[in-house]
Formats: C-alpha cells, structure tokens, sequence
C-alpha cells in the first residue's frame, strides 16, 4: 500500500503543477488525498464508485482543494475516530475548499466532535452532495459536540446547497445542544437541504434537532421527515418546526419551495424523496415536458419543450386533442432533431390555432437507429375565454368569516366585473359588467356574516375582441358556528385545558373510552402543529386498531369523542363540516362520524377513503339527510376509525382532523346530468368500415373489442344481408394492451390487433340487450385479467362538479377495476358501491366528489373497466356504463 500511496504522490504534483484534475479510482487514491499539505490542496475527479469495504479509512482533514465526484459515490465507509475527532469522509475542508458531485452511501462512523458522513468541520462549500443510509454515532462519554448526519459544523465561510442526507443518527451525550439531523451547529448558509433519516438522543430527555442543533446561520428551503426522525422541533432548543414535513409531503415536489427540479432535482412524485439527477442514470425516454403535465397555458399557440432521451438522435412528436390518438400514435408525427417544437401556428401542427378552453395531448418517442422508444403521453390546457379556478371553489364551505375571492383570468381578458350578493337569480341575471371593477384576479370581501350563502360571477371585458363574457355564477357558505378549530388547547396556560381533556380517546385505562384511539402527541405540545389544515394546531388521531396497543388491550377498533355541554341545536337545513388528513401508508380503514342526541340516539356516516388521502379534504355530511336523531338535542360528536363489529384485529396509523364546523346546506340543487358513454351498453356492433349496418353475432363472440375484431367459431349477420368474420365494436379499446400481453394475456385472442382485450357475445340473460362485454378471469388460466378504456374522452372535468360511473355486473372473476380517468390518471373516489360478484346482475359505482377533484380541472374523462391483475375465479360479465354529474 506504501507503494501505490508514492507512486500516486508522484502523479498527483505533477498534475497540480499542470492544473489537471487527478482521476481517482482506488481506495489508496482516494486515501493519499490526505497525504500532506500540498495533496490537501488538490484539485480531484472520481471515475468511478469506490468501496471502502475492509478498508481503515482515515477522515481527509484539512482539504483546501476542489474535490468533484463526478456523480459517483463512496461506499461502506467505515470508522471509529476518536483521536483527530472528525470522521466522515472529510473531517475538515478549509475555506475556499470545494467538495461537489459526491455521495456517501452505507457509511458506519463513530467519532466524538464533527460527526458526519461528508464533512465534519465545514469552513469549505459543499454542493450536490448526499449521504444514504448507514449511520453517524457521537461517542457516549468524553468530550463531544458538534454531530450531524450529514455535516457537524458549518463555519461562517462555509455553505452548504442542494444536499440531503437520509443517513441515520445517534447522539451519545445527552446535554450537547450542538446535534441535530442534518447538521450539528450551523454559522453558514444551508440551502436547498433535506433530512429523512432517524434521529437517537440521549436517555428521555436528551437534546437533539430534527434538523440542525443550534446556530445562526441562514436556513433557506431546508426540510426534514418528523415520521422518520421521530423529532418534531427544527433545533435542539424546539425553537419552531420550520421545515418540518410528514412522509407523503417529502414526497410531493410542489413542498419543496425554489427547488429546481428542471435541472438538479428528481422526484418520483408520491414514492420517494428527491433524488439529485447528476447520479441518476440517463433516461432514454424523453422527459422535462413543458407546458408542464397537466398545466393550463394563456395563449392559442405553445412552443414544447423536452429534454431528449439519452442517445437519442431524432424525435417523434404526437400532437392532438384526441388522447387516444396520441397514445396510439394515430397522427402523424413530426420528425427532429431539435428538442422544441412549436405548435397552433401557420406550418406548424395545430396551424389553425389552439382552441380556448380545450385540453391538448403530446408524446415524444425518442428514436436511436432503427430504435424507437415509446414516450409517456402529456397534456396541457388552454385557458377558456371566460374566469375560471375560482377560490373559493365553487360550493366550498369556508369557515373563516375573512373572505377574499381570487380566479383565473380568462383567455384574452384585461378588465373584471365582479358581481357579488345572497340571493342567487340576482347575481345570476345582473347586467353583463356592472358589477365591481377590479384590475387584478383579487377582490377583499372583508368580512362576512356567519351561516351564509354567498353567489358571485366575474365577468370580464376581453381585449382581443373588446366583447364582454359573462362568467358562471359560483357560491361559498360561511359558518354557522364554528364546532372546534383546535386553536384553544395550550398545555402551559392554566386558563385553557389539553385536546385530550376535550376529546376523550382510549389512551387512559380508567378515564378512557377503552378503544385504539390516541388524540394527543406522545410530547407537548399534544396538539398537532406541523399538519394543519388552518390556524397554528389540528387534532391528531392516532388508531390501533390490533386490540394489543402500546397502551394495553383494548378494542378492535379507535374513538375520540367530544361532549357538548349543554346539548347544542343543529337542526335545520345545516351541514357538518370537517377537515381530513390522512396518509398513504395508512392500511384502509372506514372513517365514521358518529352523532348522538341527548336521548342516546345516534348517527353515524362512513368514509372509506379518508383515512388515506394525502391531501387535506373537506368531508361535508349533510345533517338534514340523517334520520332517527334529534338535531336540535345534540349532545355527542364521536370521530371513530373501524368497526365497533369487528371480530378481528385491524390496522394502525395516524390521520389529523381540523377546522369542525357547522355551516347552512347549499341552496344549489345537485342535479345528475347524464354525460354520454358512446356504446356503454355495448349494443352497438357493425359491419367493418360501416356506422349504419349493424352485426347480428349469433352464437358467437368476438376476439376483444375495438376496431376488426375476429369472431370466434362464429359467423356475424350483417343488416345489409351479407354475412363476415370480423366486426367492429366502437367505444372502447384495450387498455394497458402491451402490459396485459406481458403478463400473459392471451387466452385466444387475435394477436394482431391492438385491441385484443374483452369480448363481447350475445346472450339472453343481460338486463338491457342482447350484448355485454366479458372479462376472463383466473378460470381461463388468464392471471392478467383484461381491462377497457372508453375511446374518446367523455367529457371536460368543470370546477365544483362531482361525477358518479357505475355499471351492472355479475360473474366471478375478480378484482373487478371501475374507475374514472382523468387525462388518463386513475381518480381516487369519494366513495364505492362495490358488492360481492354473483350470478344476478348487481350494481357497481364510484363518486369523485368536487374536493377529490381539485387540481384536474380541464381535465378529460375516460372510463377503465374490466377484471385486474392478478385475476381468479371464471369469468365477470359487464353492461350498462353509464356516467353522470351533479
């Protein structure tokens, strides 16, 4: 080793005198860095990953050079290092010093002061840079400070930008304040950073930052993950939670404020944190879309942009506003070498210009050769002519009486009129413009008195034509009363009392309701203060429902209630209204809100999803609709997660409730209006090349659906007389075709056709026809099941809408998928009828509610169907798809 170590020596001043940096390697060469003040002084590249497994790695201290790890990382590094007191990687850079592009993965470091996995004492910068796994440990006895995952002291010279660390972290002394996730002491600026490991203090009352220990220096879009460290407070001092997050928001890219995620940052959206895409391994697809999926544009033309495919030489781009065209490649596709394409202009596709209020689809295959690569179908939207996005979201229930109304401009508008007032047909038919002039898409409300129904239209004066557009008429109620906001509970005023003596729960075995439910935080404050809906706290509910909790036994099932006193009156035309938050790794449980009058009579209403929305949502029950209650006695509100029946033992997890208030019922009826489903009763079935001559397929049925499916055994009777092999089916195609093929999707069917999926035959027995589709299942030896999509989209989601798809069904292969598609996305429903498949025909349905809803305004609709992966049983039998909203 003494060898190499010399030889590289001799290489390495001979390239500082030329200023080329020194490629690295080896473990020795990386080691020989800190061979002595002019090696310190270097300027470095890594070619490749390195593993220190095995190897008594000594911290490089004192650097003052430029280290680059070109995107490689440093493995298994592993040390007990007392006596220079800085383990890690670096134990010290200088100021000047620079480490960049390097990644310390499943290191195992013991030190005492300047603990870390990067560098322990930072008077350097250190940029694009992670540690992953492994662990830092300070020393238990003797003396020790400065300890972080990542790096334990920054100077002020030093900074450190766009790092994470996901390393976990234990603290040996107990009353070191200078300890925390991420960084131990911070006198520098730390931007762009992110913790997500867990942090271990010393005994019960050890001191230790989710994100940092102690400092001043600038913290600037920093975060860190409280369900895996285990540590709400941002600093040893519990100053603030600034820059705390649960799991599913470290998971979503719009949390992480001026990040740049063009070009440093990657995120696989709800599964993983973000990854720096220097170490990324180049995509061959094409990727970086913009106008960004799903994003609405202000302009009748758009230049698309993409980051092309690694190795790709050309590019061919799809552009329609037929998704299913798009998909298929059934337009044609633009050819170049370049990685923009204008679109909505003269020469161009789209020449005759983008259309207000429509919903555009493109896709880019990158080609390499005689290669060519499918890219993911994105979307954008135009803006329509006339406001929409309007906040409050049409038929919202907003509980702060301080109300301001924002929208979106609409396409081509300079001016906005704002007509505002309680009584519906007169804001519906004040006079086009004359209602408050305002320049911007703001106007302050003030405000408003409680358990009100407030209407408001924005019109708008159009520059481009000089036309006034009159806007849709949306509505708010304001509350009645508000029924618990959860500001109150202050565990350290002698004039207020804790959630827990509000909310009775199971965590008390003499005081409590005997049940999984635990409402309070394990430290105060037991309020929870990091996921709120509104105002600084919510209520957070913890619930095991195992019936062997870290409490005691106790029942299958988890509720808090809250008891009025005296009994309030709810009656009248009212609805209930609360905030939900829950979380993904959840298992699904049933949410219930449980409503007891005086008498003891009761009420409960179930949500099925709740428990695992990663999103705040307003669940409004409307109290009018309840029965066997007396409203105006009420003297129990209980929020309850599971089933009081239950036999068996239940999950556990945590969601957080807030913002509980009493508001008047909507005016504005909820009318179904039925939305076309082409060929929902798969009735319509035609001679090839033909919409008018219909097939009679006997006993027969066909090789999937879609266009020039082969019959089976079976000859088709056409209207015109003429008799053929082959029909068309319009309406659907096969989903997911090539995934279906992959998991072994064949059971029979033309292989030569992209819509091989489903059939459909003749039978007496279907509640509406001679036809129906048929999905195979598990009988069929066919484990890929086999879904359908409706071919063209149904219609446009609007803002404040809320849609139901059912279908009729009976059979027994499962699991049977129904589901509603946003811009070809899955929706995730506000609620199921879902019953066990039979022989007689039953009813299948899924509602997306508005709140379920947000964000996908703009967005077409499609219908998926059939039987799921994974499939078992016979075979399931499908009719009547209808689609409505309300």
């Amino acid at each position: 080793m003494k060898t190499l170590a010399l030889a590289f020596m001799a290489i390495l001043l001979s390239s500082v005198a030329l200023s080329q940096p020194v490629e690295i390697s080896t473990p020795e060469q990386l080691q020989a860095v800190n061979a002595d003040e002019a090696s310190l002084a270097g300027e470095y590249i890594m070619v490749n990953d390195i593993d220190l497994a095995g190897y008594p790695w000594e911290a490089i201290f004192g650097f003052a050079g430029t280290f680059d790890g070109n995107g490689h990382i440093v493995k298994n590094l592993t040390t007990n290092n007392t006596a220079n007191r800085a383990g890690g990687l670096f134990g010290k850079t200088l100021a000047g010093s620079l480490v960049k592009n390097v990644g310390v993965v499943d290191c195992n470091i013991t030190s005492g002061w300047y603990s870390s996995a990067m560098v322990g004492d930072c008077f350097g910068d250190v940029v694009n840079c992670f540690a992953e796994g492994g662990t830092v440990t300070s020393i238990s006895t003797g003396d020790v400070g400065n300890i972080g995952s990542f790096t334990g002291l920054v100077r002020p010279s030093g900074s450190v930008t766009n790092c994470y660390s996901t390393a976990d972290v234990t603290f040996g002394d107990a009353e070191w304040a200078n300890q925390g996730g991420f960084v131990g002491h911070v006198a520098g600026p730390i931007t762009n950073c992110y913790f997500a490991g867990t942090v271990t203090v010393a005994g019960d009352e050890g001191l230790g930052g989710g994100f940092h220990g102690n400092g001043v220096g600038v913290l600037t879009s920093i975060y860190y993950n409280v369900d895996v460290s285990g540590i709400t407070a941002l600093d040893s001092a519990g100053s603030s939670s600034n820059g705390a997050r649960i799991t599913d928001d470290m998971t979503q890219a719009s949390n992480y404020v001026d990040w740049d995620f063009a070009g440093v940052w990657s995120i696989e959206e709800g599964q993983d944190y973000p990854k720096l895409r220097l170490f990324q391994a180049p995509n061959p697809e094409a990727t970086g879309p913009l106008p960004a999926d799903s994003s609405i544009i202000g302009d009748t033309f758009a230049q698309l942009t993409w980051t092309a495919g690694a190795g790709a030489d050309t590019s061919h781009v799809y552009v329609s506003d037929d998704v299913d065209a798009v998909a298929q490649g059934m337009v044609e596709p633009v050819e170049t070498a370049e990685t923009s394409l204008v679109v909505g202009v003269a020469d161009a596709p789209l020449a005759s210009g983008l259309v207000p209020g429509t919903t555009y689809y493109w896709r880019v295959d990158s080609v390499d050769g005689d290669a060519i690569l499918i890219g993911d179908v994105w979307s954008f939207s135009v803006a329509p002519v006339t406001a929409y996005g309007p906040s409050p979201a049409e038929g919202a229930y907003i509980m702060d009486p301080n109300v301001v109304l924002t929208w979106h401009a609409g396409l081509g508008a300079i001016v906005h009129y704002v007509t505002v007032g309680e009584n519906l047909d007169e804001v519906e038919t004040a006079e086009l413009g004359l209602g408050t002039e305002v320049a911007e898409t703001i106007l302050d409300l003030g405000p408003q008195a409680p358990g009100k129904i407030i209407y408001w239209r924005v019109d708008e004066l159009n520059g481009d034509t000089g036309e006034f557009i009159q806007g849709s008429v949306w509505s708010f109620a304001t509350a009645v009363s508000v029924v618990d906001d959860f500001e109150a509970y202050k565990e350290d005023d002698p004039n207020t009392i804790s959630i827990f003596n509000a909310w009775v729960d199971g965590y008390d075995v003499t005081l409590g309701n005997g049940t999984g439910a635990v409402v309070t935080n394990d430290t105060k404050p037991y309020a929870e203060q990091i996921v709120v809906h509104s105002g600084a706290q919510a209520m957070p509910f913890s619930f095991d429902n195992s019936g062997q909790t870290a409490v005691g036994e106790r029942a299958l099932y988890s509720e808090t209630s809250h008891t009025f006193t005296p009994a309030v009156d709810w009656s009248g035309d009212t609805a209930l209204g609360l905030w939900v938050r829950g979380r993904s790794q959840n298992a699904a449980e049933t949410l219930s809100v449980v409503i007891t009058d005086a008498s003891g009579n009761s009420a409960a209403i179930e949500n099925e999803n709740a428990v695992q929305s990663r999103t705040w949502t307003e669940w409004v029950i409307s109290l009018s609709a309840l029965e066997g209650v007396n409203l105006s006695q009420v003297k129990t509100l209980a929020i309850r997660i599971g089933d009081t029946a239950a036999a068996e033992a239940g999950s556990k997890g945590k969601i957080n409730i807030d913002d509980i208030a009493l508001y008047p019922q909507q005016l504005t009826p909820s009318i179904a209006v039925s939305i076309a489903v082409p060929n929902g009763d798969f009735e319509m079935i035609y001679k090839p090349g033909s919409d008018s001559v219909t097939a009679d397929l006997g006993e027969g049925w066909t090789q999937g659906v879609g266009l020039d499916m082969p019959m089976d055994s079976g000859i088709a009777a056409f209207s015109d007389g003429t008799t053929g092999d082959v029909v068309d089916i319009p309406g659907w195609i096969g989903a997911d075709v090539q995934g279906w093929i992959d998991a072994g999707g064949t059971y029979g069917r033309d292989m030569t056709t992209g819509n091989h999926q489903g059939s459909v035959t003749r039978q007496s027995d279907t509640p509406d026809g001679l036809y129906y589709y048929l999905s195979n299942g598990g009988g069929w030896g066919n484990s890929a099941g086999g879904l359908i999509v409706s071919e063209a989209p149904l219609a446009t989601v609007e803002d404040g809408l809320s849609y139901t798809v059912s279908m009729l069904a009976n059979g027994g292969a499962t699991p049977v998928v129904l589901e509603l598609l946003a811009d070809g996305a899955a929706l995730t429903p506000s609620d199921s009828v879902d019953p066990v498949l039979s022989d007689n025909w039953q009813t299948f349905s899924r509602t997306y509610d508005a709140a379920s809803l947000a964000g996908h305004a703009g967005a077409s609709l499609t219908i998926r169907l059939g039987v799921g992966r994974g499939a078992s049983g016979s075979q399931s039998h499908f009719d009547a798809v209808s689609l409505v909203s309300f």
